[in-house]
């Protein structure tokens, strides 16, 4: 997307495009992959417009980060990697992490090169429905709770910035749009497995 952001703007030379930006999500199990290079080593040789952005919660499903990275933090790893600005922070904080949000940002759409941005959070729930998250300790999930982002924000947020009403009524829709995404999930007819192989090939007409 970076590389079609560049063709757009310099090439076409279509001007919207001169602030635009590719973000590219992963966790720090992420980090691990070869995908997770080569985007690295692309963006920074090819000066992309570029922010990657790592969300680390300490696990790669059940794998510890000490085991996905050398001494398991992937910002201090690559302070040297040429052309590489790197922001590291709170993700719990709610000013601490709008400010390092808003200054990378800032700093890919400026063209100054990509950017690394990672964030810390704790991580509330198993990696899927199956995992009962048995390798931690109950302690250790007793701190992860307390350091709930939404709790933070909330604590942020009010009253300094909002009622306690208004927060409640933002949580009253937030439940009712979920309530009626999954309901619309749930009444979802069962797929045709006729239509398996539809698509898989090019048919006549197509």
């Amino acid at each position: 997307w970076a590389q079609g952001i560049e063709y757009r703007k310099n090439v076409l030379e279509e001007k919207e495009y001169d602030r635009a930006i590719s973000v590219i999500l992963g966790g720090d199990g992420s980090v691990a992959t070869n995908g997770f290079w080569s985007a690295l080593t692309i963006a920074t040789t090819q000066n992309l417009p570029v922010l990657f952005y790592i969300e680390d919660n300490g696990y790669g499903i059940s794998v510890t980060s000490e085991y996905q990275t050398p001494g398991g933090k992937i910002s201090n790893n690559l302070q040297s990697f040429n052309n590489l600005k790197i922001y590291d922070g709170d993700g719990t904080d709610p000013e601490e992490a709008a400010s390092l949000l808003e200054e990378s940002v800032g700093y890919v759409r400026d063209r100054k090169g990509p950017a690394m941005i990672r964030l810390t959070v704790p991580r509330l729930n198993g990696h899927s429905y199956q995992d009962n998250q048995a390798y931690k300790d109950d302690d250790f999930l007793k701190k992860e709770q307390e350091r709930d982002p939404l709790k933070k924000l909330k604590e942020f947020m009010v009253p300094d910035q909002i009622t306690e009403k208004t927060w409640k009524n933002w949580e009253k829709k937030a439940k009712q749009k979920i309530e009626k995404a999954t309901e619309a999930a749930l009444n979802r007819p069962e797929p045709d497995p006729a239509q398996t192989k539809k698509y898989a090939f090019a048919e006549e007409g197509d």
